[in-house]
């Protein structure tokens, strides 16, 4: 009897330890996990960083296509992306990464900013991230709808794409001054 109890007593304790392991077990996957996920958003971070401090070096329209084309497909790996741009009031791209049919990212960019009446969205269709900047369409980032985009991403994209709308408005400006601004202003003197 008392080798019985022994017996049960050795059993119990043994699973009790296994259900122990595999607690901790799933506790330390749960972590790996949760510190994966927090390195690739540094990672996606230190891309959107990159990005802002290209398009800080960019004073003009071709030098910020140029940063918009090196660095928007690094915050969006394996996925189509672009960039539709109003000038003149037409839309123009900026940059492109994948297949797009330029009529499909000009809907995608009027849809995205309200233009052109009512538009049904199809399944197949670039999720847009637009921008307005007093009034006036700057920009629309396009990028392909699958995989779904996480919260982090969606994040990033829309800081992204508000970090270029500003540039393209200082490319702009700065453009303006240098066509209307030769010979309007007297020189500042030393002294």
């Amino acid at each position: 009897m008392l080798l019985t109890a022994a017996l049960v007593a050795a059993t119990v304790f043994g699973i009790y330890q296994w259900r122990q392991r595999r607690q901790l077990s799933g506790v330390a996957t749960g972590a790996a996990i949760a510190s994966k996920e927090a390195m690739e958003q540094v990672e996606e971070t230190s891309r959107l960083v990159d990005f802002a401090d290209a398009l800080t070096r960019a004073p003009e329209l071709e030098s910020v296509a140029a940063a918009a084309g090196t660095h928007v497909p690094l915050l969006m790996p394996n996925r189509r992306a672009w960039v539709m741009i109003r000038a003149a009031g037409a839309w123009e791209p900026l940059m492109t990464v994948g297949d797009t049919a330029p009529a499909d990212r000009e809907r995608a960019a009027r849809r995205a900013m309200g233009e052109g009446g009512l538009q049904v969205r199809l399944p197949s269709d670039d999720e847009c991230f637009p921008v307005v900047i007093a009034d006036t369409p700057v920009c629309v980032l396009g990028a392909a709808s699958e995989p779904a985009l996480t919260a982090h991403q969606r994040g990033v994209l829309t800081t992204a794409v508000a970090l270029l709308a500003a540039s393209l408005k200082n490319a702009e400006l700065r453009k303006q001054l240098q066509d209307g601004g030769r010979g309007s202003r007297p020189a500042l003197r030393a002294g």
